[in-house]
C-alpha cells in the first residue's frame, strides 16, 4: 500500500522551527573551495549553511525556501552571516575571496548594504574587497530593477558581485547585461553529464566567450565526476567547485594534491593541443610586470617607483587588491609639477584601462581594443590572474603578437582545417620522443580520396575533410581521456596521439565516418556501394565508397629515434591489403578490402 505524503507544515510551525534554530544557535557554517582550473589553487570559498540532524527541515534548500515563504529569510540570513563572519575571522588565506549568498529579497531591503558593512567590520577581519556577494538568478521580475540599482553602491564600497544559478532562471541574459556582475556561476544542471551532452557543451562555449569579452569570471558549480572536470577544462571554463574537487568543510581545509595535479595536468594537455594563432595565444603570456601603488600613496611616491623601474609607461593604482585604474608616466610628472607631488593618487584622474583575465585570447583582446573610442586606443590592457595584477600589455605588444601569430599560422597550420600541420606534428613527436612519452599514435587517411575528388569535385572533397575533422573533435577530443594531439599532416592524412588505449574509439571513428559519408555520395552510388570516376588516362574506373584507413601504433615513441621513423613505419603498414591486421603493437584497419571481397564472392 502506497504511503501518503506527510502534511505540509503550518506557517506558525515553520516560523517556530526557524526561531528555535536561530535562538538556540543550532546552525553551522562550512566552506566549499572554488578552484582555478589552470593552477588548481583555491581562489575563493563559498559559505554554506548546515542543519542539525533534528532540525525539522529536509535540507538547507527547504530551510531557505520556507524562510522566504514565511517572511523570515531576513532574520535567517542575519544569523548565517554572523556565523560566517565569525568563522572567517579565525583563519583567512591571503588572496582568497569569501562568496556570500544573499537572497534577492534581502538584498533589496533598505539599509542592507550599511548593515552588511557593519556586520563585516564587527564580526571579522575581512575587508569588503575580499567578499563576493552571490545573488541568485532565480529572482522575481519585480525585484530586478531594485537589484540593479543597489549593485553599483555595493561595488563602489569594494565588494564584488556574482550572479548565481546562471542558466536556471528566465531572461537570464538581460539580467546579466543589466547587473554587469564580476562573476557568473553556472547552474549545476548545466554541468551535470556535460561530457556526454554536445548541446550543453555549446552553451558553455557561449558563456566562456561571453564572460571573457565582458571581463567576467566564470565558475562551474556541481562538478562531481572526473569526466565533467576534463570537459570543462577543454571548453575553457576558468573556475569550478563541486564534490569531486573538494567537499564543504571547515575553513582552512585544502584540496588534495591529487586533485590539484589532475587539474594542472589536464590544463597542460589542453594547451599542448592548441596550435598558436590569434584565437589561442593567451595575453597572460604577453604581460610584462608593471609597478602598482595603493590609492593612498602620493603622486611623489608613484614617480619615485616609476623612476626606479624604468622603462615603464605608468603605474597601476589599487585599493588594497582591487584594481582602480592606471596613470601614465607623463601624467604623473605633470601632476607632480603642478602639486609638488603631495596629493594622494586617489585625487588624480585615472585611466580606466580594461582589466582582463590572463586566459583572454589575443583575438578577444584585439576585439576589446577595437571597441574603444579613438582617444583611448593607445591605452594598455591590465592583466589579472588569481585575483592579482599580473602585468600589462601595450598596444605595440598586441600588434606584434598578432603579426607573429599570423606568420606562425601560415607556416604551421593547415589552412583548410585549421589543425597543426606536418611541421607542428614533427616538433610534437620530437619533444615526446626525447622525453620518453608512452603516447599511442594513430594515422588516419581517406581511401581513394584523389578518385573521389575526380568524381565529385574538390569543393565536395574539402567539405568531406572538414566534416571528418568535426567528427574527430567530437568523438576523440570532447570526451574523457581525450586525444592529446591532432594534426593534418597532408591532403587527406591525419595524425592523432592518445595518452592511453584508444582502439575502441578509433573503431567508433571509422563507424561514425561511414554514417556521415552519406552526405557526399549520390543515392545511386550509395545503392551500388561504389562510385565511378575518370582516371588520368581518361579511362572510367569504379571503386568502393570512401572509407577510413587507420594505422594504430601502440607505445611507438619509446622505440624510435626520431619523427621520420614514425612516419616511415606508418607508411609501410598502410600498404597492407587487409580489413584488419595486428603486427606486434601495430593495428591496421582498412575496411575497403573486406567490402570488395564481399561483392566478389556474391
Amino acid at each position: 500500500m502506497q504511503s501518503r505524503p506527510a502534511p505540509s507544515k503550518s506557517v506558525q510551525r515553520i516560523r517556530a522551527d526557524l526561531a528555535r534554530l536561530i535562538e538556540q544557535d543550532e546552525l553551522a557554517i562550512v566552506f566549499q573551495p572554488i578552484l582555478s582550473l589552470r593552477s588548481g589553487k583555491i581562489i575563493g570559498v563559498e559559505a554554506l549553511t548546515r542543519l542539525p540532524s533534528e532540525s525539522g527541515f529536509a535540507d538547507t534548500a527547504e530551510l531557505f525556501r520556507l524562510a522566504e515563504r514565511t517572511d523570515m529569510v531576513h532574520e535567517l540570513e542575519i544569523e548565517t552571516r554572523r556565523l560566517t563572519f565569525e568563522a572567517a575571522s579565525q583563519q583567512w588565506a591571503e588572496g582568497t575571496r569569501l562568496f556570500l549568498n544573499v537572497s534577492p529579497r534581502v538584498f533589496v531591503r533598505d539599509g542592507f548594504i550599511d548593515r552588511l558593512c557593519r556586520e563585516l567590520e564587527r564580526g571579522s577581519s575581512l575587508d569588503p574587497r575580499q567578499v563576493v556577494v552571490e545573488i541568485t538568478e532565480r529572482a522575481d521580475e519585480d525585484l530586478i530593477d531594485d537589484l540593479n540599482a543597489r549593485i553599483r553602491p555595493l561595488r563602489d564600497l569594494g565588494f564584488q558581485v556574482a550572479i548565481d544559478d546562471v542558466g536556471a532562471g528566465t531572461s537570464g541574459l538581460n539580467r546579466i547585461a543589466n547587473a554587469r556582475p564580476d562573476w557568473l556561476k553556472l547552474d549545476r544542471e548545466l554541468i551535470s553529464d556535460i561530457d556526454d551532452d554536445p548541446l550543453k557543451q555549446n552553451l558553455i562555449r557561449f558563456f566562456v566567450s561571453f564572460a571573457r569579452l565582458s571581463n567576467m569570471d566564470l565558475i562551474a558549480e556541481g562538478v562531481e565526476r572526473a569526466q565533467e572536470l576534463a570537459t570543462l577544462i577543454e571548453l575553457g571554463v576558468s573556475h569550478a567547485q563541486g564534490y569531486y574537487l573538494a567537499r564543504p568543510a571547515r575553513l582552512g581545509t585544502d584540496v588534495t594534491e591529487q586533485v590539484r595535479e589532475q587539474i594542472v595536468d589536464l590544463s597542460r594537455q589542453v594547451e599542448s593541443r592548441r596550435f598558436h594563432d590569434v584565437t589561442t595565444v593567451r595575453i597572460g603570456s604577453l604581460a610584462v610586470p608593471t609597478p602598482t601603488c595603493d590609492q593612498l600613496n602620493t603622486v611623489e611616491d608613484a614617480c619615485s617607483l616609476v623612476a626606479a623601474k624604468l622603462p615603464v609607461s605608468g603605474v597601476v593604482v589599487l585599493d588594497g587588491l582591487r584594481y582602480l585604474g592606471w596613470i601614465s608616466h607623463d601624467r604623473l610628472h605633470t601632476i607632480a609639477a603642478e602639486t609638488r607631488g603631495r596629493i594622494p593618487l586617489s585625487a588624480a584622474r585615472l585611466e580606466d584601462c580594461e582589466q582582463l583575465g590572463a586566459d583572454i585570447t589575443l583575438a578577444e583582446a584585439l576585439h576589446i581594443v577595437g571597441s574603444r573610442s579613438d582617444e583611448r586606443l593607445a591605452l594598455p590592457l591590465i592583466v589579472e590572474e588569481d585575483g592579482r595584477v599580473a602585468g600589462m600589455v601595450t598596444m605595440r605588444q598586441l600588434l606584434l603578437a598578432a603579426a607573429e601569430a599570423h606568420r606562425h599560422t601560415t607556416a604551421h597550420i593547415a589552412p583548410l582545417t585549421g589543425l597543426p600541420s606536418r611541421v607542428q606534428a614533427d616538433g610534437w613527436l620530437a619533444d615526446r620522443i626525447d622525453s620518453g612519452d608512452p603516447a599511442h599514435i594513430a594515422f588516419v587517411d581517406l581511401r581513394d580520396f584523389d578518385a573521389y575528388n575526380r568524381a565529385y569535385g574538390f569543393e565536395m572533397g574539402d567539405r568531406m575533410l572538414r566534416r571528418l575533422v568535426g567528427l574527430m573533435q567530437g568523438q576523440l577530443l570532447n570526451v574523457s581521456e581525450p586525444a592529446i594531439f591532432i594534426a593534418h599532416i597532408g591532403e587527406d592524412r591525419f595524425m592523432l596521439a592518445f595518452p592511453g588505449e584508444a582502439g575502441d574509439r578509433l573503431q567508433g571513428l571509422i563507424g561514425g565516418f561511414e554514417l556521415l559519408r552519406r552526405e557526399f555520395f549520390s543515392p545511386a552510388d550509395q545503392g551500388n556501394e561504389s562510385f565511378s570516376y575518370v582516371d588520368a588516362k581518361g579511362q572510367s574506373c569504379s571503386l568502393p565508397l570512401t572509407t577510413l584507413r587507420v594505422v594504430y601504433l601502440r607505445d611507438v615513441l619509446q622505440s624510435v629515434g626520431g619523427p621520420h621513423e614514425v612516419f616511415e613505419l606508418a607508411t609501410q603498414l598502410r600498404m597492407r591489403r587487409q580489413d584488419r591486421h595486428a603486427d606486434g603493437d601495430a593495428v591496421i584497419t582498412d575496411r575497403r578490402w573486406s567490402r570488395q571481397a564481399g561483392r566478389l564472392s556474391a
